[in-house]
């Protein structure tokens, strides 16, 4: 009796195998033939405005929330009315919705397999050597000159289609990372937001960093640290340094703190290369907020998305309406280009109400800000998003 028990345990067990195997073909092979047509999708699209020029925003993706945030963005170029054409550079594990997605959004895609480092596996920052692909995207498309690579756990404001013509032709241009320390008496530049001038020479030095197969060259070691520790490392004393604008920290916000790279007096008069306004939170958001079907969250205490007695929590700013600090930060969000998101949480993890409820003294801004992510999340990411 115990055999027989035994031997269909075992063919129960093969008989899973198989079956995950299956999956795993069946979605692989989904998902290289959306690759296949990805590329040449944006054919009929913006791309064909003439306006390519060689230029093209990239973006990159290493999980379907991250690229539920690219769509976000994607979205908000969009409405900025930019022409320059937008690359993804995906990860092989992105899900076939989001893959439609994406194809959808009239982007091209380029599925490509993210260089892995034992230093790195199980971190946060584990995959985040995908983005190190976008020194060579002009062997992924040839006719491709200068891009400006974008993280997508931001908020684009602006759309910056002048800028690829009116910065100089340097190999690296990188806003300042504002809240690190200077590393070896030098300037360190943030990889959220890099304008990158492709070559051959350029990708060569980056590929002798990376640990993948065929990357490294006789005698080379690949770089333990995340992908901004590597190019501070290689371009630290080379990159162009911009201004904190293109990479704002949503902190500020937070705790009421004003960058020192930012003077309020100043930034009305300031002549800047960001080629239009952006808008306020409010005027951005005409719509009412759109939530999705499954609430984006990471914490597992489902009882925290409503104070007890079901009543939300109102907004009660530190400062008044009327007090410089306010006016500054409201200014600061005017002037601002781009949003990171590190305060609190990724934009995907709060709603805007659960955003005021856990701080309710924060400048209203900084609640708005997860809002208008969310209202465009709901309307461009597929309605299965959520976090496993």
């Amino acid at each position: 009796m115990r055999t027989r028990n035994w031997i269909f345990t075992a063919l129960m067990c093969l008989m899973l195998l198989c079956y995950h195997s299956l999956l795993r073909v069946y979605y692989t092979n989904q998902i290289r033939d959306l690759q296949g047509h990805a590329k040449g999708s944006s054919k009929d699209g913006i791309e064909n405005s003439g306006c390519n020029d060689g230029f093209a925003y990239v973006f990159y993706a290493t999980a379907d929330l991250y690229a539920c945030s690219t769509l976000v963005n994607i979205h908000r170029l969009r409405t900025l009315k930019s022409t320059i054409p937008i690359h993804v550079l995906a990860s092989e594990y992105l899900s076939v919705p989001f893959m439609n997605a994406l194809e959808d959004a009239n982007v091209t895609v380029h599925i490509e397999e993210t260089p892995q480092t034992p230093a790195l596996l199980g971190s946060y920052y584990e995959d985040s050597l995908l983005k190190m692909l976008v020194f060579k995207m002009h062997k992924l498309d040839p006719a491709l000159e200068r891009v400006l690579i974008l993280d997508s756990d931001q908020l684009i404001l602006k759309h910056f289609d002048k800028l690829f013509s009116q910065l100089p032709g340097v190999d690296i241009a990188a806003p300042r990372a504002y809240w690190s320390p200077p590393r070896n008496a030098g300037t360190v530049f943030s990889s959220a937001f890099m304008m990158i001038n492709l070559s051959d020479r350029l990708w060569d030095i980056v590929n002798q960093t990376l640990p993948s197969s065929g990357g490294l060259a006789d005698g080379a070691s690949a770089s333990a640290g995340a992908d901004m520790d590597i190019l501070n490392d290689v371009f630290g004393d080379t990159a162009m340094i911009l201004s904190g604008e293109y990479v704002t920290l949503n902190s500020h916000w937070e705790t009421w703190e004003v960058p020192k790279w930012f003077h309020p007096v100043d930034a009305p008069l300031i002549n800047r290369t960001v080629s239009s306004r952006g808008p306020e939170i409010s005027e951005a958001r005409k719509e009412p907020s759109v939530e999705p079907q499954a609430d984006l969250k990471v914490r597992g205490d489902v009882d925290h998305q409503m104070p007890l007695g079901g009543l939300a929590v109102e907004s009660r700013p530190r400062h008044p309406q009327d007090s410089e600090i306010f006016r500054h930060l409201s200014q600061l969000q005017e002037y601002a280009s781009v949003v990171h998101f590190t305060a609190l949480g990724k934009p995907w993890t709060y709603t805007e109400q659960e955003v005021i409820d856990e701080r309710p003294e924060a400048h209203p801004l900084f609640s708005k800000q997860f809002g208008m992510w969310r209202d465009i999340a709901g309307q461009v990411c597929p309605e299965t998003w959520d976090v496993k």
